[in-house]
C-alpha cells in the first residue's frame, strides 16, 4: 500500500495499512494469492454487487484478476476475508466511534 506520500501518513491510512499487513498478508500466503486479486474476489463475491468495477493501467491486468479463481474453491477465502472485514469494522466502531461506511468516506 501506498506509503510514502505525506497525505498517505494519516492515522486512518495508518490503521488500514497496518489492518491489510496484520490480516490480510497472511491469507495472502496462506491462498498464494496477491491481495488485489483476493479483494477483487471478495467484493465480486458480495451478494449486493452486481458489476464490479476494477481499475486497471493495461488490459493485461484484468485477465489474472478474473481467472484466477476458475478452478478454485474460494468459499474458505471469501470466509477468512469476511472475518477480517467484521475485525476491521469492529476496530473502527471501537477506536473512532464510527461506522465502517463513514470512516471509508473519511478515508
Amino acid at each position: 500500500m501506498r506509503s510514502k506520500k505525506y497525505e498517505y501518513q494519516y492515522e486512518q491510512y495508518v490503521t488500514v495499512r497496518e489492518r491489510v499487513e496484520r490480516m490480510l498478508v497472511p491469507l495472502s500466503k496462506k491462498y498464494s494469492l496477491k491481495i488485489e486479486n483476493m479483494v477483487t474476489h471478495w467484493v465480486a463475491m458480495q451478494p449486493q454487487v452486481k458489476l464490479p468495477i476494477v481499475w486497471v493501467t493495461k488490459a493485461s491486468q484484468l485477465k489474472p484478476l478474473l481467472t484466477k479463481f476458475t478452478n478454485f474453491d474460494t468459499s474458505d477465502l471469501v470466509s477468512d476475508l469476511n472475518s477480517a472485514y467484521l475485525s476491521l469494522q469492529k476496530h473502527v466502531q471501537e477506536t473512532y466511534d464510527l461506522s465502517i461506511e463513514t470512516y471509508r468516506w473519511l478515508v
